[in-house]
């Protein structure tokens, strides 16, 4: 946990003179050789990290965690946030040939997250060597040694600013709680409403909501 007498401190926002503490609970934090800070959250669904609902301000408990967990100490750098799958997957083995039923089972359970560009904190991560993709991390190794590019490996300078960037948002976040803003507005993604990912279909209280799509004052929040 951090803050609230756990073993790292709360994150702390400053808004408009006064001092905002967000306090919480990592599910897995591991230090790895080299001076680098992982963390990792547990789910039981197929959760995909999404860099740009991120920088949109919507899903910023990953970053939120690495945050608190390098709480300002110099001697630790981001070394990944991740989602871990829980629960067990399925595979269709009428679809699946047999002797590709343990590959295709140990992708189910791959990291899935962001981690800065660096080798040597991919090879720290993994550890085994890997050719090809890796069975843990979402990365590949070309036939030359080199890793490919992916959208999860961000440059040092791109994950610092995608922290800088959270870092904004929380203090944004914090100064619209402080005004009193209650505006219903739930998060919609990806073009049209019947492709789209509506944050009302998993809300407990839709049934006494007042928002209702199409009323004055009642939309959706995009990106």
């Amino acid at each position: 946990p951090f803050g609230s007498g756990g073993g790292l401190p709360a994150i702390q926002v400053e808004s408009e003179g006064e001092t905002v503490q967000i306090y919480g609970r990592i599910d897995r934090l591991d230090e790895i050789a080299g001076g680098y800070a992982r963390v990792i959250d547990y789910k039981a669904g197929s959760e995909s990290f999404d860099l740009r609902e991120v920088e949109a301000g919507w899903r910023l408990q990953l970053m939120l965690y690495l945050q608190a967990a390098l709480g300002g100490r110099k001697t630790l750098r981001p070394g990944g946030v991740f989602y871990f799958r829980v629960n067990d997957g399925r595979i269709d083995l009428d679809k699946t040939d047999e002797s590709k039923l343990e590959a295709e089972t140990r992708k189910l359970y791959r990291l899935n997250g962001i981690l800065p560009d660096d080798p040597q904190l991919v090879e720290n991560l993994d550890g085994s060597g890997f050719s090809g993709p890796s069975e843990i991390l979402p990365v590949r190794r070309k036939t030359d040694g080199s890793l490919q590019e992916s959208a999860s490996l961000l440059s040092e300078e791109a994950f610092a600013q995608l922290q800088q960037r959270v870092e904004e948002l929380l203090g944004k976040l914090c100064l619209r709680m402080k005004s009193g803003e209650t505006a219903a507005r739930p998060k919609c993604a990806r073009g049209s409403r019947q492709n789209s990912v509506d944050a009302c279909r998993y809300c407990d209280y839709r049934s006494v909501c007042f928002f209702e799509p199409g009323l004055p004052g009642c939309d959706h929040e995009r990106f």
